[in-house]
């Protein structure tokens, strides 16, 4: 038999470990705190206000690890389910994707957070300006948003920039999601073949990695704009960069936690991510951070506070003016 097809005497721990009953307590709190954020996003979406489709992603993401936690809480209860090979399929999934939902999110909202700042008060700006709070007017969404005086210049090289990396980063927001997922599906066939564990391995380091650079771009552009750009909300970008960073505790966590490997999905021995001190850890650097980045972004108004309107700036030019 080839060499590649042998079983591995150790595979890559799994992130989170597997629910002993230690993890009820814990798994339970997390539950509830998501519920609460749940409902907090749903009261965004219902109040007109505050309604945007920019945060669904987020909204969607706290709904899922209400599921996730209560379902560690059962597991932690039944020992008889460690070795399930469906659920750990998918908390293997879900930890490595989960909290991508938010970088898109965050990637969508800091795009309008930093094209508002390119608006003028000439006619091309008002065009440009109809994502925003459904007005037909630029001047009345500086008025209303902060970001200027009605006569501000106007600013169409920068919004196209603005509007090129923001864009870029949502398109490729894509690719950490779709290499977790295979990664994730993956996981099951770690413990039986030598070549999976590696590929697996390999798949999750990518994930981490690239969501890392994403999410350092993203942290990186509120800091200049909060520092840099005149005209920009600045509650705004100091959102954006606590958010971003939040979520890069998460990518550190995991891309020093992955290199851990067990001989088995429920040993507790070294690099098992099982012991008490390795479930403490995951809680505190992976488990809050995303729940905290997930609250705070559902905590404000995104709407008013980034001017996104509903659907966020969706345009990749200008809308031409009518003759």
């Amino acid at each position: 038999m080839s060499s590649t097809q042998t079983a591995p005497t150790t595979f890559p721990a799994p992130i989170g470990g597997v629910p002993f009953k230690s993890d009820f307590v814990p798994s339970i709190i997390f539950a509830i705190a998501y519920a609460a954020v749940t409902i907090l996003g749903l009261y965004r979406i219902i109040r007109t206000k505050s309604r945007t489709l920019c945060a669904l992603g987020t909204l969607f993401f706290v709904g899922e690890r209400i599921i996730i936690y209560s379902l560690r809480a059962k597991q932690a209860h039944t020992p008889s389910e460690d070795n399930s090979k469906g659920l750990t399929q998918y908390w293997q999934t879900t930890y490595a994707i989960g909290y991508l939902s938010v970088l898109a999110d965050i990637s969508a909202i800091l795009r309008s957070l930093l094209v508002n700042t390119t608006l003028g008060g000439s006619p091309a700006a008002a065009n440009a300006s109809e994502f925003d709070l459904g007005t037909n007017s630029s001047q009345s969404l500086l008025n209303r948003q902060g970001y200027g005086a009605p006569m501000e210049e106007d600013q169409p090289r920068a919004r196209f920039w603005y509007r090129r990396i923001c864009g870029n980063l949502q398109l490729t927001s894509w690719i950490p999601v779709i290499l977790g997922t295979v990664a994730g599906l993956q996981y099951p066939s770690v413990e039986t073949n030598q070549k999976t564990a590696s590929t697996v391995q390999a798949l999750r380091y990518a994930t981490t990695g690239i969501a890392f650079v994403q999410v350092l771009i993203i942290q990186g552009l509120s800091v200049w704009g909060y520092l840099r750009v005149p005209r920009i909300r600045r509650s705004g970008a100091l959102t954006m960069a606590v958010i971003s960073t939040l979520l890069n505790i998460v990518s550190i966590y995991r891309l020093i936690a992955m290199h851990n490997k067990t001989p088995s999905l429920t040993s507790t021995g070294p690099g098992s991510l099982n012991s008490s001190a390795a479930k403490t850890t995951f809680y505190i650097f992976h488990a809050t951070p995303e729940w905290l980045a997930a609250a705070i972004l559902l905590a404000v108004n995104v709407r008013e506070m980034f001017g996104t309107g509903m659907f966020g700036d969706y345009r990749s030019t200008d809308k031409k003016p009518a003759p």
